[in-house]
């Protein structure tokens, strides 16, 4: 309630409304059980579901983690085996495209899913199968939480960008600006952004730059080099 409606009230119209409430229980003594009944039961059930999306979040997390422990096992020549290993590379891409596929298939849409999802895609970046990684990246962002996201864009923006779809690139990037989550510091996005947007939006890359520099640190010190930079650019073509 707002602070009028609280000044409002008066004692007397509270006792007569719990008066009134009182003699419809006495007056319906069977109907109030039956509903209290019905409480309880949809309390159970909450409860129940509650029990069960723990669980279910807990055997995701476990799924998770085995396929990290796929994804970070060594490659050791035959005879060589300790623990988790693989003999060869082509082993353990086979393994982890399981891992994902399993995960995925058995939680689709969870944010689990999506973070294997993610590793896979930076996989085939290495690999030099973009055009697998940006599918990849695409379900980390549609089916992550905002730092998966934020990650995924953040890698999509990169992958873009390599293969000149400059567009699509800043609009990733643009979205890991507005939310970047926990995992990626804004103002290494926002270095990002002007870095891709030097050229073709000089203004705005400078504006973006100018808090930067006054920063400390490795993202201080590339703001001022690239702001220096776009300034030079700028005089020479007014020079002209």
């Amino acid at each position: 309630m707002d602070r009028i409606t609280r000044k409002e009230l008066k004692t007397d119209h509270f006792v007569e409304t719990v008066g009134h409430t009182l003699e419809g229980i006495s007056q319906h003594r069977s109907e109030v059980k039956r509903y209290a009944l019905i409480g309880v039961v949809v309390l159970a059930v909450i409860l129940a579901a509650v029990g069960f999306f723990r669980y279910r979040a807990a055997e995701r997390e476990t799924a998770l983690s085995e396929f990290f422990r796929v994804l970070e096992a060594p490659i050791l020549p035959a005879g060589q085996t300790s623990g988790r290993s693989f003999e060869t590379e082509a082993a353990k891409n086979e393994a982890v495209e399981k891992a994902v596929s399993d995960l995925v298939a058995k939680y689709p849409g969870s944010n689990e899913a999506a973070v294997a999802t993610y590793f896979r895609a930076t996989d085939a970046v290495e690999r030099g199968e973009l055009d697998k990684a940006l599918t990849d990246l695409d379900l980390a962002v549609s089916a992550g939480n905002a730092d998966t996201r934020a990650l995924a864009n953040y890698a999509k923006a990169g992958v873009l960008n390599a293969q000149g779809k400059k567009d699509e690139a800043e609009k990733a990037l643009r979205a890991v600006v507005g939310n970047p989550g926990r995992l990626i510091l804004k103002e290494q996005a926002e270095l990002s952004l002007a870095e891709m947007i030097a050229e073709s939006k000089p203004d705005e890359a400078m504006k973006l730059l100018e808090p930067l520099r006054t920063q400390e640190g490795i993202v201080q010190q590339s703001a001022s080099k690239l702001h220096a930079s776009i300034l030079s650019r700028k005089e020479r073509a007014a020079a002209k």
